[in-house]
């Protein structure tokens, strides 16, 4: 099972992209492929804060349609973006927390995978292991916490998996093969044990 705090990821790509002089577009569905190779994917749960529908960008909506297609459920806490308050993100970690605590106890999955850095999910990993689950968590370098990298039982650093993790995928036009190889190479590094549900 894959939870996405979307919010932290977003602010970390950019964060990344400025400092390192990059491109990178983090992509969601290479992320499912990327865990199918050897695990059953149940689902994943995409948690943000976005505006009425009648509000949204056609990008916007294409951007969620895209998701739902590579079997993401969105999980989104309505923002008024004409109010006159800066709109605000609060509540939609308590969905993330909401979730996986109720799947934990349904015993709906071995393995969560958590996207996002922010340390205030320590208590929520803490709990979920102490249901005999396993909690990795997949974050920008310079967005992860050292006590999440601590209490995590597998922590994936996307900065150094790029070629794995990217939308645009960054290979050379006269070496695709080889850089091709050295991606699934990877991953079969990362990830060494079937487990059957994530």
């Amino acid at each position: 099972m894959i939870f996405i705090d979307a919010r932290n990821i977003y602010e970390a790509e950019k964060e990344y992209n400025l400092r390192a002089e990059q491109h990178f577009v983090f992509g969601y569905k290479e992320m499912i492929n990327f865990f199918a190779k050897k695990y059953k994917v149940i689902r994943g749960y995409f948690y943000d804060g976005a505006p009425h529908p009648s509000q949204r960008t056609p990008e916007r909506e294409q951007f969620f349609r895209d998701l739902r297609q590579n079997g993401i459920t969105l999980r989104l806490k309505e923002i008024d973006f004409t109010a006159i308050s800066k709109p605000s993100q609060k509540g939609v970690d308590i969905f993330l927390t909401a979730d996986m605590i109720s799947l934990a106890y349904e015993n709906a999955y071995d393995i969560a995978v958590i996207l996002s850095g922010d340390g205030d999910y320590v208590a929520l990993i803490d709990l979920v292991k102490s249901k005999g689950k396993k909690v990795w968590v997949l974050s920008f370098d310079s967005a992860l916490s050292p006590k999440l990298r601590e209490c995590a039982d597998k922590v994936l650093v996307i900065d150094r998996m790029l070629d794995v993790f990217g939308k645009q995928r960054l290979i050379k036009p006269d070496m695709p093969n080889q850089n091709k190889q050295k991606a699934d190479k990877k991953s079969e590094n990362l990830i060494n044990n079937k487990t059957p549900h994530t």
